[in-house]
């Protein structure tokens, strides 16, 4: 998937950071699939696409949390936040005090758990990962929502993203792991 690599290989530090906000479009008059680059209004440190085409991203300068709906204009929504994933169409934020929050009926809803410093969505209701628990590593533990709280699972590190039901990170050392059958890879 295009955006989830180059969202964790900049991350990883495999290349200059992007200051702009931008997303990778197929289009259906182009069936070999060739990615194009469309710049957006705004700056972000992070972003997130919902499976409706809702955009979410945090600006740069203040951690502001920022909404698009399928072609609207952003508009600021209340709170600020280190890190921001999607899951469906449900938001997942992380502020910088490591606090997770989800995007549930117009508001910011706290979820209860270990101090994050990451976190990563996929398209399920309990498809919500984070990185937690270690202060000042650089590895952190990786913890799954259970849809009540969240479960460790083995493995560190230091990004995550989520994509159809599997969860990928990228440790201290530029390496990227999947994880499958509950291993990884």
């Amino acid at each position: 998937h295009p955006i989830l690599w180059k969202k964790m290989l900049m991350e990883a530090g495999a290349g200059p950071s992007l200051p702009t906000v931008t997303i990778v479009t197929n289009s259906p008059s182009d069936p070999a699939g060739s990615a194009k680059w469309q710049r957006l209004k705004g700056a972000a440190r992070d972003v997130a696409i919902g499976s409706d085409g809702t955009r979410f991203h945090i600006d740069t300068a203040k951690g502001s949390i920022n909404l698009a709906p399928k072609g609207q204009d952003w508009r600021v929504l209340p709170g600020a936040a280190a890190r921001i994933s999607i899951n469906g169409q449900l938001a997942w934020v992380v502020n910088a005090s490591g606090q997770v929050f989800r995007w549930q009926n117009g508001k910011w809803v706290r979820v209860n758990g270990p101090a994050a410093t990451d976190i990563g969505a996929g398209a399920g209701d309990n498809d919500v990962w984070i990185l937690a628990g270690k202060a000042e590593a650089a590895d952190q533990n990786i913890f799954r929502f259970t849809g009540s709280g969240w479960q460790q699972v083995s493995g560190g590190g230091a990004r995550i993203a989520v994509t159809a039901g599997t969860p990928w990170i990228v440790n201290s050392k530029g390496e990227v792991w999947r994880m499958q059958n509950n291993k990884w890879l």
